[in-house]
């Protein structure tokens, strides 16, 4: 018997018990359905035409196969099929019922998922060196189901013993590429039906090691600052608190509340994770030298007079541009969830990259660290003695040196992003935009 299946249209799957469930259908039923499809009209030459695409459907394609020889006594060839032209995309299949049981149909089940699948190979990479040894995986390429990130779970789950090249991987360590290395596979919902695979193709994992997802490090981030400068205000001598003192653990806390929020509801990150390593490093930037070293001076080691009228200016464009800042993040978000491609295309939002106007847009590549860079400017301006005549006296507060350390991450950070701009667009990007402070870098 020729079995004529249709891989485009066949979800791959391997539940193999599922044979065992013989014992759970109703035969006559199942002969009556045959006797009545083996004499309709459209049928010739014993032609059984099914339309499925789920493994369960197969399984039971099969115990038609078996019960149809013992009824009616003859081969047949089955035909899976969503087009006219099924041949062209199907692979043939062949069942001998001289001696068939239970037993070999579960074997010719099994061979006819392996026929079914295609395979790849996974090697892994160490620095630019791609070991000899490989994983095989067996899998559909036609499966639209299928993602990328299905694609890490098949390599994590088959990889499973620590002496293989491939050892267990977690989907969110994993750097896949193409045998050249430089095609990375790192959009987890792309279907990998559209990446132009072929049965057979090496793929290369790289391990990228210990990794926490964006969210995870932004929200741990965060809420660090909200902590510790609640903390050190509960710890100082709440009654000869000023104005100022007070409003500090309020900026602090709208600052990083917001931050918390935009992280919800506005970002969408181009990545899924940051290496553990370098997420705790940006902990101790929030923790430790903002909360900490910022908090201890306002509420443990500095005394303040009464605070003078003219902070209030401070105070109000510190709002300005916290506002500003949230508009540039609502702009960079909404450009994203604008599908670039046509309709039916897949668009991966994350990706896409778009020139963005308004809200200092015009002026900087990256308007966002600006008002940010601008905000902490504030901020330090309003916690310090800067009254004229004690200007002398002060040393430099806490908050300015973190404000200048942050302005020098964020300016190579808007570097890099401008580079980035003016390479994807050319010569549509404007040219007097700077990279992060207007009309100067």
């Amino acid at each position: 018997m020729q079995c004529y299946f249709n891989k485009k249209n066949f979800n791959y799957g391997l539940p193999i018990n599922i044979i065992k469930r013989f014992s759970q259908i109703n035969i006559q039923k199942i002969i009556f359905l045959i006797d009545q499809i083996s004499h309709h009209s459209l049928l010739q030459s014993h032609i059984l035409l099914f339309m499925y695409n789920t493994i369960f459907q197969t399984t039971l394609c099969f115990i038609l196969f078996y019960l149809y020889h013992l009824t009616i006594k003859q081969d047949l060839v089955i035909i899976t099929q969503n087009e006219m032209d099924f041949k062209a995309n199907s692979i043939i299949y062949s069942i001998q019922f001289n001696h068939i049981d239970e037993s070999s149909l579960q074997i010719h089940y099994i061979n006819f998922i392996n026929q079914m699948s295609d395979k790849l190979i996974i090697k892994k990479r160490r620095g630019q060196n791609i070991l000899p040894d490989g994983l095989e995986i067996q899998l559909n390429l036609n499966d639209s189901s299928l993602t990328v990130h299905d694609l890490k779970k098949l390599i994590q789950k088959q990889s499973t013993f620590s002496y293989q090249n491939v050892a267990r991987i977690e989907p969110l360590r994993q750097w896949l590429t193409y045998d050249d290395l430089k095609t990375v596979l790192d959009d987890n919902k792309k279907p990998i039906n559209i990446l132009n695979l072929k049965s057979g193709q090496i793929l290369v994992v790289k391990d990228l090691g210990p990794q926490l997802q964006w969210v995870v490090v932004f929200y741990s981030e965060y809420i660090g600052p909200i902590i510790m400068f609640t903390l050190l205000y509960f710890l100082g001598k709440r009654e000869n608190y000023n104005f100022t003192q007070k409003s500090a653990l309020w900026m602090i806390i709208g600052h990083y509340l917001k931050r918390i929020l935009e992280t919800r509801f506005v970002h969408i990150f181009s990545r899924d994770s940051m290496p553990t390593r370098r997420a705790l490093i940006n902990c101790f930037h929030y923790w430790i030298l903002c909360g900490l070293a910022i908090g201890s001076e306002l509420y443990l080691f500095r005394s303040f007079e009464q605070t003078p009228l003219w902070k209030f200016v401070p105070l109000a464009t510190f709002v300005v541009f916290e506002f500003l800042n949230l508009m540039c993040h609502i702009t960079l978000s909404n450009l994203r969830k604008k599908p670039q491609q046509s309709q039916g295309e897949y668009v991966a939002l994350n990706k896409q990259r778009a020139i963005p106007f308004g809200y200092g847009f015009d002026l900087v590549s990256s308007a966002n660290y600006f008002w940010e860079v601008l905000s902490w400017a504030s901020f330090s301006i309003f916690t310090g003695s800067y009254a004229c005549k004690y200007f002398y006296k002060t040393k430099i507060q806490i908050a300015i040196g973190f404000t200048i350390f942050s302005f020098g991450q964020m300016l190579i950070w808007a570097q890099d992003k401008h580079r980035r701009y003016k390479q994807e667009f050319g010569d549509k990007y404007p040219k007097q935009r700077k990279a992060m402070v207007p009309f100067i870098i």
